[in-house]
């Protein structure tokens, strides 16, 4: 999965969308949330809050955070997070 495609396209947590994934100045992609920072992500698709890793983007485009699949990269390159996955559901 090539992650740096995503950057510049759109977050959203089932049809609702919610933020973006934009790229800094070190080629790293950030996530925002509502306007704010929610998490770093790297070209090979390691998800960081901090310095810390929480999660990741597989090969195939399914969404992991603390080893749970919560989501995807739909064909448009935006991630879409499963709302009741983000729940505990």
């Amino acid at each position: 999965m090539n992650i740096v495609q995503c950057f510049g396209h759109n977050v959203y947590i089932d049809s609702q969308l919610v933020g973006y994934i934009t790229e800094n100045a070190d080629a790293v992609g950030e996530i925002y949330i509502s306007g704010h920072r929610f998490c770093k992500i790297s070209d090979n698709g390691i998800i960081t809050i901090n310095g810390e890793k929480v999660g990741y983007v597989e090969d195939g485009g399914d969404i992991y955070l603390h080893d749970k699949l919560v989501g995807e990269v739909t064909p448009q390159n935006d991630f879409r997070f499963v709302g009741a996955r983000l729940n505990g559901d």
